[in-house]
């Protein structure tokens, strides 16, 4: 059975640590890694947010700012699936929420200590990255990233993980952005290894 990932006043999963063993078992907005974004959105949807040469490898495609009237807890989310995928199967998944600027990155970071939090708890036996700070990696970006990452094989940190991220934005958009994600092993690695290359 399929559990929620989903933040409940920006911080409570209702899962609990003994049921947390496969990335397949944890839904954003009712999506898990493996499904079918069909299942969700058309096609025509699909391929309308896709964003084009956003990596340097077209192994995968992105199709960002995806939105349904029924998302409760994300404004929206962005689903990567290798391109040449019929099914358009999910293998990263990543909802968004919004937080103007004009009341600085602190409010992000409150929020994101919460799920930290709550993660930990779920996760018992999961490896957690330490904290930190980065600019994205992809060219022209600026955006400045502080994430922490939790990995359900421990011995293997490009393997299936969860992250929640502050999006300090350092372009025009008048947003930063609490980010949770779920990836899976071919999309992690794909994302290391060939992505920005």
């Amino acid at each position: 059975m399929k559990k929620l990932l989903a933040i409940i006043v920006l911080g409570l999963f209702l899962i609990t640590p003994s049921q947390a063993d496969d990335i397949s078992d944890f839904q954003i907005e009712g999506m898990s890694i493996g499904d079918s974004l069909l299942d969700y959105f058309s096609k025509e949807e699909i391929l309308n947010k896709k964003k084009k040469d956003w990596f340097n490898n077209n192994e995968f495609s992105v199709s960002a700012d995806l939105e349904l009237p029924s998302f409760k807890t994300y404004r929206n989310v962005q689903i990567g699936y290798k391109t040449k995928d019929k099914k358009f199967t999910i293998m990263g998944i990543e909802g968004y929420i919004y937080f103007k600027k004009d009341k600085g990155i602190e409010t992000c970071y409150k929020k994101q200590n919460k799920i930290i939090k709550e993660l930990s708890d779920l996760f018992p036996n999961a490896k957690k990255s330490k904290k930190r700070t980065f600019k994205h990696q992809a060219p022209g970006n600026n955006n400045i990233i502080t994430n922490i990452s939790f990995f359900f094989d421990p011995t293997d940190l490009y393997g299936d993980k969860v992250m929640v991220g502050c999006v300090n934005r350092k372009d025009l958009i008048q947003y930063n952005n609490l980010i949770i994600i779920l990836r899976s092993e071919k999309y992690s690695k794909f994302l290391r290894d060939k992505a920005y290359k």
